[in-house]
């Protein structure tokens, strides 16, 4: 970015050499102004993905936990985390409160586990994790446009270590206290109420141009505030807030005509 007086001094002396001169110089210097403004200004293009099921198959919270299973050979130890799965299918609960009695389960299963022994899975995840078709192309063209790309999820945020190639502005997961091992407790769940927070008040704040991309449509409240919201799937119900898509082939066309 160029500094204030820098700035000055650019207007300083291009108003300088359009002093005196016809209406048709006046009218190409408001045109210079307005290009000097766009390279010293430029826009800023936030896009915000959701992760689970929206940029890779699967949810990434659920497979790390069948690893750290396997790894550390303790069934018990994970017995109520999958119980637990069932809340998000058979209403009894809200979203966040599953999310939250579903991250809680997740922090008890590891308390006292050791991070080396967590980052162990986190490499076998890496061999693990597809990422969805498209997605690979949809990322070139977003960085070629110079979009800042956040992603948040409420699997456990370490899950993008997993994920390498991909360079993202901020990533936002599930939370959990640890020093040499886990001590069990959540200290930051990623519910609906704190994607919103995390949203309004950490990434779209300066931005001039911003779009979600989501699998849940839960996460189109935490989108809300932005320019546009799709919501990514084929099985929707009418949605009048979001623009149902099948396919980030089809984000990338809306983008284009939005944008050109």
């Amino acid at each position: 970015m160029y500094s204030s007086s820098i700035k000055s001094m650019l207007f300083s002396f291009s108003e300088a050499s359009f002093v005196n001169q016809s209406p048709q110089s006046l009218f190409v210097f408001e045109i210079y102004k307005t290009l000097l403004c766009y390279l010293l200004n430029p826009p800023v293009r936030k896009a915000i993905f959701d992760l689970d099921n929206t940029i890779v198959e699967g949810v990434t919270g659920v497979e790390l936990a069948r690893l750290l299973e396997e790894i550390g050979e303790d069934h018990d130890r994970w017995k109520d985390f999958w119980e637990k799965q069932k809340l998000f299918s058979n209403g009894s609960v809200t979203h966040d409160e599953a999310i939250i009695c579903l991250s809680e389960s997740f922090g008890r299963a590891v308390q006292g586990m050791e991070v080396q022994t967590f980052e162990q899975a986190l490499r076998m995840l890496s061999k693990r994790i597809r990422i969805k078709d498209e997605f690979d192309e949809f990322y070139s063209w977003l960085i070629e446009n110079q979009f800042q790309i956040f992603v948040i999820t409420a699997s456990p945020v370490e899950v993008f270590d997993a994920i390498s190639n991909y360079r993202f502005e901020e990533v936002f997961g599930l939370i959990l206290e640890k020093a040499h091992a886990f001590t069990g407790r959540v200290i930051l769940p990623m519910t609906i109420q704190n994607k919103c927070r995390i949203v309004n008040e950490k990434i779209i704040k300066d931005a001039t141009f911003t779009f979600g991309v989501s699998d849940l449509v839960y996460d189109m409240e935490a989108f809300k505030n932005l320019n546009l919201r799709f919501l990514l799937g084929d099985q929707f119900k009418i949605n009048k807030t979001s623009i149902l898509v099948k396919s980030f082939q089809e984000i990338k066309k809306i983008l284009e005509n939005t944008l050109n």
